[in-house]
């Protein structure tokens, strides 16, 4: 191993590991002045070859059910708290350099300040990773050429980013996935976060348990709740003012009931919200049928009245 490896390394912490070979060094003074690297030595039988905290080298035994050098296994005891890293099979009690758009997909915010380091000072202009995994001005075209989606004869041209995703007459961010099909009309789509509790609505009996038709005063229930909800216009504040009230909706916290939002509170829940209007719509038409049976008696009412003179 290269002496630029060694002094890359930062100091290790052992925690269950115990000393082996010649080394006078007491296992508690190890433990607690830890190692910069170890790897694997044929020398060792079977352990580890690590450098001390004076350069010199040790041998570690492998402790059980950790035969091999990852930081799965034998970081949190080999380095404890400052990090680790493998670089050429070497383990390295040292973190990885920080990498705005290490764990990012192109298109995703970023920083490039690490977290870690107060002193850093964050400009002030929006960033994004592009398509070759740095930190920059978010702009359009940095993830690639955008993307003609296929719509609908009847629709609108739909032009998506090459860090989004076509679906239907929408396209989905990072983030977020896309439902189509029932309940939504063909061609249309809807982008709900990827955390979202239960996912696309689906509507297989395969994929559901506990189910409970409702009852008619139920129905009825529900389709009073969909009467009450106030529905708004609205933008979002994220949105210039010129774009004017584009959207039509209703706000949550004026919701009666659970089923038109999702369990974190934050997100509509679009299939419990169709469902609600079509509880309003059965609801109706139970008592158009019945205003119709209604008129039909009165008319024959009248027929029999006018026949009797």
């Amino acid at each position: 191993m290269n002496n630029g490896l060694w002094w890359a390394a930062a100091l290790c912490l052992v925690v269950s590991v115990s000393a082996c070979g010649d080394s006078s060094d007491d296992p508690q003074t190890i433990r607690e002045t830890g190692y910069l690297s170890c790897q694997s030595s044929g020398d060792c039988d079977g352990g580890f070859n690590c450098e001390t905290d004076d350069n010199e080298l040790e041998c570690v035994s492998a402790p059980q059910d950790c035969a091999e050098l990852t930081c799965e296994c034998l970081g949190d005891e080999l380095c404890g708290d400052r990090g680790c890293h493998v670089d050429s099979g070497v383990l390295l009690c040292s973190p990885e350099p920080f990498d705005p758009c290490g764990d990012k997909v192109c298109g995703e915010s970023c920083s490039t300040c690490d977290p870690a380091d107060p002193e850093c000072s964050e400009t002030a202009e929006e960033k994004a990773c592009n398509d070759a995994g740095e930190c920059v001005a978010n702009s359009p075209g940095i993830c690639g050429e955008p993307q003609q989606c296929e719509v609908l004869e009847d629709q609108e041209p739909l032009t998506c980013e090459a860090h989004e995703s076509c679906c239907g007459n929408v396209c989905c961010g990072i983030g977020e996935i896309c439902c189509t099909g029932v309940p939504f009309e063909p061609g249309e789509g809807s982008c709900i976060p990827e955390d979202s509790v239960g996912g696309c609505p689906q509507s297989l009996r395969s994929v559901k348990d506990d189910i409970e038709y409702l009852s008619s005063e139920q129905v009825e229930a529900l389709g009073q709740q969909a009467k009450e909800i106030r529905l708004t216009t609205w933008r979002y504040k994220s949105e210039p003012e010129s774009m004017g009230s584009q959207h039509l909706g209703f706000i949550i916290e004026d919701v009666p009931g659970p089923y038109t939002v999702q369990a974190d509170g934050r997100h509509v829940n679009l299939y419990g919200y169709t469902s609600l209007a079509v509880a309003a719509v059965q609801t109706q038409a139970k008592e158009i049928e019945l205003l119709k049976e209604q008129v039909e008696l009165l008319k024959a009412q009248v027929e029999a009245l006018k026949a009797a003179k």
